[in-house]
């Protein structure tokens, strides 16, 4: 017969609320399990618990609808402009990546995501993505807006020889 060992590690977390609260994770050694409870306790502060409508359990399609109703309330976005993104987002956004949480989406697959796109609806896209997640920095769901860095498809240029 086979004894499985499991080692435990165990330490105090405040989290960014000042809520302190004990985490504890386990490893096939004592280093395993430091490291396992080291990597939970990271990715636990990356992403905060979220206030409000917006928090980590809010869907991509959920924050659009939060996001852009916000915008029409504070008379930022035009009806045109209103009828414009949803059909973007009904077309490129919530099919391909609307089931994912806000904290499921990363930059590199929102980058390629983006460049998979026509020009214009890429670089529109991009526009609502990175309003979308300044709301959820603002929501304290996530610590940056993971969409800054990611970049719409490249423009091509038609060059015409002689010129």
């Amino acid at each position: 017969m086979f004894a499985f060992l499991t080692w435990g590690a165990t330490t105090y977390l405040r989290l960014h609320t000042g809520k302190r609260v004990e985490r504890e994770a386990a490893g096939k050694s004592a280093e395993d399990a430091r490291r396992n409870l080291t990597t939970r306790i990271a990715a636990e502060l990356a992403t905060g618990n979220g206030t409000g409508s917006v928090n980590g359990r809010t869907t991509l399609d959920e924050l659009f609808e939060v996001w852009v109703t916000d915008k029409v309330e504070q008379g930022a976005l035009r009806p045109q402009s209103e009828a414009q993104y949803r059909r973007v987002w009904r077309g490129h956004g919530s099919e391909q990546v609307g089931t994912l949480s806000i904290t499921e989406l990363v930059t590199s697959a929102a980058d390629a995501h983006l460049k998979t796109l026509p020009v214009r609806q890429s670089a529109l896209l991009r526009t609502m993505l990175v309003g979308m997640f300044s709301m959820a920095v603002r929501f304290d769901v996530v610590r940056v807006n993971p969409i800054r860095e990611a970049q719409a498809a490249p423009r091509v240029c038609a060059h015409r020889p002689g010129r």
